[in-house]
């Protein structure tokens, strides 16, 4: 009787290690890995970042812009909806030789302002069924 209770400990241990080394390594629901094209006016847009954001799940995620205006983020999404934002490379801010270097967004037409910003992007994405997304910029 006295062994049943190390038996049953014994098998508590081994199960719950199993569960924890099979878990995701974030500790969270895995993702899909989320790829697709940006475009302004039919033409691949050459560089830049890309973002998405969920706030109620409390994620996101961001992938650089490739010169034929592909994309890859750099670690997966879970599912749902995401706000989608996209910014030019930072490029360093004149200076006047007084203050500190800092940078700023690079002027580009093909991503105007309006896409710089999670609150003024227009654009979402359903992320899940991991169709390639695309997305068409306008002007302002």
């Amino acid at each position: 009787m006295g062994s049943l209770p190390r038996w049953g400990l014994l098998v508590l241990c081994c199960t719950f290690s199993l569960v924890l080394g099979c878990a995701d390594s974030s500790g969270g629901p895995s993702g899909k890995p989320t790829k697709g094209k940006v475009t302004f006016k039919g033409e691949p847009v050459t560089e830049g970042k890309i973002f998405f954001s969920n706030t109620s799940l409390g994620t996101g995620g961001s992938g650089a812009i490739n010169p034929d205006g592909t994309f890859a983020t750099t670690s997966p999404l879970i599912s749902g909806t995401y706000k989608v934002f996209i910014q030019p490379p930072e490029v360093d801010a004149p200076s006047d030789g007084k203050t500190m270097p800092r940078k700023m967004l690079k002027e580009m037409d093909n991503i105007p302002k309006i896409y710089h910003t999670e609150s003024t992007s227009p654009l979402t994405a359903d992320i899940g069924d991991g169709k390639l997304l695309e997305f068409e910029l306008g002007e302002e």
